[in-house]
Protein backbone atom coordinates (compact mmCIF):
# COMPACT_ATOMS: atom_id res chain seq x y z
CA UNK A 1 0.00 0.00 0.00
CA UNK A 2 2.86 2.52 0.75
CA UNK A 3 4.25 1.95 -2.70
CA UNK A 4 0.63 2.42 -4.45
CA UNK A 5 -0.17 6.15 -1.80
CA UNK A 6 3.96 7.25 -3.32
CA UNK A 7 2.11 6.54 -6.93
CA UNK A 8 -0.94 8.10 -6.39
CA UNK A 9 1.07 11.38 -5.09
CA UNK A 10 3.25 11.55 -7.91
CA UNK A 11 0.52 11.20 -10.70
CA UNK A 12 -2.00 13.99 -9.28
CA UNK A 13 0.92 16.51 -7.95
CA UNK A 14 2.69 16.01 -11.51
CA UNK A 15 -1.13 15.63 -13.47
CA UNK A 16 -2.67 18.48 -11.30
CA UNK A 17 -0.23 21.00 -12.87
CA UNK A 18 -1.85 23.35 -15.71
CA UNK A 19 0.01 23.54 -18.93
CA UNK A 20 0.00 24.74 -22.25
CA UNK A 21 -0.90 22.46 -25.57
CA UNK A 22 0.85 24.10 -27.54
CA UNK A 23 3.69 23.75 -25.61
CA UNK A 24 3.21 20.31 -25.48
CA UNK A 25 2.14 19.78 -28.79
CA UNK A 26 6.35 19.68 -29.98
CA UNK A 27 7.38 17.11 -26.64
CA UNK A 28 4.86 14.70 -27.45
CA UNK A 29 5.54 14.70 -31.14
CA UNK A 30 9.58 14.21 -30.68
CA UNK A 31 8.65 11.58 -27.75
CA UNK A 32 6.45 10.14 -30.42
CA UNK A 33 9.80 8.60 -32.10
CA UNK A 34 10.61 6.56 -29.21
CA UNK A 35 7.57 4.34 -29.99
CA UNK A 36 8.40 3.73 -33.86
CA UNK A 37 9.21 -0.13 -34.85
CA UNK A 38 12.54 1.61 -35.93
CA UNK A 39 16.04 2.04 -34.41
CA UNK A 40 16.75 5.38 -33.92
CA UNK A 41 19.52 7.58 -34.89
CA UNK A 42 22.14 10.01 -33.63
CA UNK A 43 20.28 12.85 -36.06
CA UNK A 44 16.86 11.94 -34.46
CA UNK A 45 18.03 11.82 -30.90
CA UNK A 46 19.66 15.30 -31.56
CA UNK A 47 16.15 16.70 -33.10
CA UNK A 48 14.54 15.14 -29.72
CA UNK A 49 17.38 17.12 -27.36
CA UNK A 50 16.86 20.18 -29.25
CA UNK A 51 12.61 20.40 -29.26
CA UNK A 52 13.13 19.69 -25.36
CA UNK A 53 16.04 22.34 -24.83
CA UNK A 54 13.74 25.05 -27.30
CA UNK A 55 10.48 23.97 -24.66
CA UNK A 56 10.15 25.49 -21.27
CA UNK A 57 10.55 21.62 -19.51
CA UNK A 58 13.39 20.38 -17.81
CA UNK A 59 14.44 16.64 -18.91
CA UNK A 60 12.73 15.40 -16.21
CA UNK A 61 9.58 17.09 -16.45
CA UNK A 62 9.58 15.37 -20.28
CA UNK A 63 9.86 12.14 -18.59
CA UNK A 64 6.51 12.29 -16.90
CA UNK A 65 5.15 14.01 -19.82
CA UNK A 66 6.28 11.08 -21.41
CA UNK A 67 5.33 8.45 -19.26
CA UNK A 68 1.67 9.79 -17.80
CA UNK A 69 0.66 11.38 -21.76
CA UNK A 70 2.95 9.57 -24.20
CA UNK A 71 3.06 6.01 -23.18
CA UNK A 72 -0.35 5.22 -22.72
CA UNK A 73 -1.30 5.98 -26.28
CA UNK A 74 1.80 4.78 -27.99
CA UNK A 75 2.95 1.40 -25.70
CA UNK A 76 1.04 -0.59 -27.96
CA UNK A 77 2.87 -0.07 -31.42
CA UNK A 78 5.53 -1.31 -30.15
CA UNK A 79 4.10 -4.23 -29.18
CA UNK A 80 2.50 -4.90 -32.39
CA UNK A 81 3.79 -7.73 -34.95
CA UNK A 82 3.59 -4.49 -37.40
CA UNK A 83 3.77 -1.72 -35.81
CA UNK A 84 4.27 2.11 -37.21
CA UNK A 85 8.08 2.78 -38.44
CA UNK A 86 7.80 5.73 -40.45
CA UNK A 87 5.94 8.27 -38.47
CA UNK A 88 3.03 8.86 -36.57
CA UNK A 89 0.30 11.23 -38.30
CA UNK A 90 0.69 14.59 -36.00
CA UNK A 91 -3.38 15.27 -36.11
CA UNK A 92 -3.87 11.67 -35.14
CA UNK A 93 -1.71 11.70 -32.43
CA UNK A 94 -2.38 15.08 -30.99
CA UNK A 95 -5.90 13.79 -30.65
CA UNK A 96 -5.59 10.79 -29.07
CA UNK A 97 -3.49 12.13 -26.33
CA UNK A 98 -5.68 14.78 -25.97
CA UNK A 99 -9.18 12.52 -25.90
CA UNK A 100 -6.88 10.74 -23.42
CA UNK A 101 -6.19 13.71 -21.45
CA UNK A 102 -9.89 15.09 -21.03
CA UNK A 103 -11.90 11.58 -20.54
CA UNK A 104 -8.78 10.24 -18.00
CA UNK A 105 -9.19 11.05 -13.91
CA UNK A 106 -6.55 11.19 -11.60
CA UNK A 107 -6.76 7.59 -11.10
CA UNK A 108 -5.98 6.30 -14.52
CA UNK A 109 -2.49 7.23 -14.12
CA UNK A 110 -2.26 4.06 -11.41
CA UNK A 111 -3.01 2.02 -14.24
CA UNK A 112 -0.27 3.94 -16.59
CA UNK A 113 2.27 3.73 -13.25
CA UNK A 114 2.10 -0.22 -13.13
CA UNK A 115 2.31 -1.03 -17.07
CA UNK A 116 5.03 1.59 -17.06
CA UNK A 117 6.98 -0.12 -14.40
CA UNK A 118 6.58 -3.19 -16.43
CA UNK A 119 7.47 -1.99 -19.80
CA UNK A 120 9.93 1.01 -19.66
CA UNK A 121 13.30 -1.71 -20.34
CA UNK A 122 11.91 -1.39 -23.94
CA UNK A 123 13.17 2.40 -24.90
CA UNK A 124 15.32 2.51 -21.39
CA UNK A 125 18.40 2.82 -23.76
CA UNK A 126 16.70 5.35 -25.99
CA UNK A 127 16.49 7.34 -22.86
CA UNK A 128 19.78 6.93 -22.03
CA UNK A 129 21.15 8.07 -25.34
CA UNK A 130 18.84 10.82 -25.33
CA UNK A 131 20.18 12.19 -21.80
CA UNK A 132 23.67 12.15 -23.03
CA UNK A 133 23.31 13.94 -26.48
CA UNK A 134 20.46 16.47 -24.28
CA UNK A 135 23.42 17.16 -21.87
CA UNK A 136 26.45 17.24 -24.75
CA UNK A 137 24.31 19.96 -26.49
CA UNK A 138 23.86 22.14 -23.42
CA UNK A 139 27.62 21.93 -22.65
CA UNK A 140 28.90 22.66 -26.10
CA UNK A 141 26.04 24.17 -28.36
CA UNK A 142 28.71 25.15 -30.84
CA UNK A 143 29.40 22.36 -32.74
CA UNK A 144 29.27 22.14 -36.47
CA UNK A 145 25.46 20.88 -37.36
CA UNK A 146 24.23 23.12 -34.67
CA UNK A 147 25.91 26.17 -35.97
CA UNK A 148 24.40 24.66 -39.30
CA UNK A 149 20.42 24.93 -37.72
CA UNK A 150 21.50 28.39 -36.07
CA UNK A 151 22.84 29.47 -39.43
CA UNK A 152 19.86 28.43 -41.39
CA UNK A 153 16.97 30.01 -38.70
CA UNK A 154 19.13 33.31 -39.41
CA UNK A 155 18.54 33.02 -43.31
CA UNK A 156 22.60 32.57 -43.79
CA UNK A 157 22.34 29.20 -46.20
CA UNK A 158 25.26 27.47 -47.30
CA UNK A 159 27.59 28.77 -50.09
CA UNK A 160 25.89 31.90 -49.45
CA UNK A 161 29.37 33.86 -50.02
CA UNK A 162 27.75 37.74 -50.14
CA UNK A 163 27.07 36.78 -46.06
CA UNK A 164 30.90 35.82 -45.38
CA UNK A 165 31.50 38.98 -42.80
CA UNK A 166 27.62 37.17 -41.01
CA UNK A 167 29.33 36.01 -37.52
CA UNK A 168 27.07 32.93 -38.05
CA UNK A 169 29.32 32.13 -40.90
CA UNK A 170 32.19 33.21 -40.05
CA UNK A 171 31.78 30.75 -36.93
CA UNK A 172 30.53 28.07 -39.23
CA UNK A 173 33.70 29.03 -41.02
CA UNK A 174 35.75 28.29 -38.24
CA UNK A 175 34.20 25.30 -36.69
CA UNK A 176 35.01 23.94 -40.30
CA UNK A 177 38.17 24.82 -40.16
CA UNK A 178 39.18 23.82 -36.86
CA UNK A 179 37.63 19.85 -38.09
CA UNK A 180 40.39 19.74 -40.71
CA UNK A 181 42.91 20.90 -38.07
CA UNK A 182 42.86 18.93 -35.77
CA UNK A 183 42.31 15.59 -38.40
CA UNK A 184 38.50 15.26 -37.38
CA UNK A 185 37.57 15.11 -40.76
CA UNK A 186 35.89 11.80 -40.86
CA UNK A 187 33.55 13.37 -38.26
CA UNK A 188 33.02 16.58 -40.14
CA UNK A 189 31.69 14.24 -42.94
CA UNK A 190 29.37 12.58 -40.75
CA UNK A 191 27.68 15.51 -39.99
CA UNK A 192 27.78 16.62 -43.48
CA UNK A 193 25.28 13.58 -44.13
CA UNK A 194 22.30 15.01 -41.95
CA UNK A 195 20.50 17.63 -43.17
CA UNK A 196 20.81 20.51 -40.57
CA UNK A 197 17.37 21.82 -41.61
CA UNK A 198 15.51 18.80 -40.85
CA UNK A 199 17.04 18.36 -37.72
Amino acid sequence: MPCLHKALFVVCHFMSEPFSIEDRKPIWIALSEFYLDTELQDSDFRHIALTILESPYTLDEVKKINKYEVFPVLQVNLLSTAGEWAGFDKEWLLNKIMTRLKSKTKFSDIGVEVSYQMFKWMSKRYWGKLEKMYNDIKVNPDTFILTCRAAYFNNVLPFQFDKSENPTYKKLDQIAINYRDTNRLQDFYQHLQEDPILH
